[in-house]
């Protein structure tokens, strides 16, 4: 069977799954609600085809994706790992979550979540900057900056509508007024 054959649908979110519970998406093919069973439609994430956000070096590495959605109850957000060991031999799925994002409190949760996935991703894998070009937070940076938005907007003091202050960079490897924003935000420590 296919990774992108619908076997069911997910209680949670209304939207179709494959028969590991990956979310697929339903707007990939032309298959509207209720979703039918043995129809190929596309993961909703890859983390292994983009490699944009990656912990490891050359040989073993942690890649990530994530995904929001805005489903028949309510948004959520798809967090992805896979694992590719070189040494091992081995291209693995590391990490799996659907977690809602509805309120505040649902949203730092999974940022959080982001946090802890990069760090498990890293255990025991050695990172290389400069190969990789981004340090071990970017894909939590990234979420982060995804699900909080309007606290981006509002730091960026008047440019309301837009999070141009936070540039690529920023991302990839940390600036001071972004990683204070998070742990305000996220865990409630730095400046209010």
């Amino acid at each position: 069977m296919n990774d992108n054959t619908v076997v069911g649908v997910c209680a949670d979110t209304g939207y179709p799954v494959n028969q590991f519970k990956n979310l697929l998406d339903p707007f990939g093919g032309e298959v509207f609600t209720p979703w039918d069973i043995g129809t190929e439609l596309e993961h909703l994430t890859d983390p292994y085809k983009s490699l944009e956000f990656v912990i490891g070096s050359g040989d073993d590495f942690v890649c990530f994706d994530y995904a929001t959605i805005s489903g028949p109850r309510g948004k959520w957000i798809v967090l992805d790992a896979t694992r590719n060991s070189e040494t091992a031999h081995d291209i693995s799925s590391a990490d799996y979550q659907v977690l809602p994002i509805n309120t505040d409190d649902e949203r730092r949760a999974a940022v959080r979540a982001a946090i802890n996935m990069a760090d498990l991703g890293y255990e025991g894998v050695r990172h290389t900057r400069k190969g990789w070009n981004q340090d071990t937070s970017y894909f939590a940076r990234a979420v982060f900056c995804r699900l909080f938005r309007f606290k981006v907007q509002c730091a960026s003091r008047g440019a309301f509508g837009s999070d141009a202050w936070v540039t690529d960079h920023m991302k990839r490897f940390g600036g001071n007024k972004l990683d204070v924003l998070i742990d305000t935000v996220v865990y409630g420590r730095g400046p209010v």
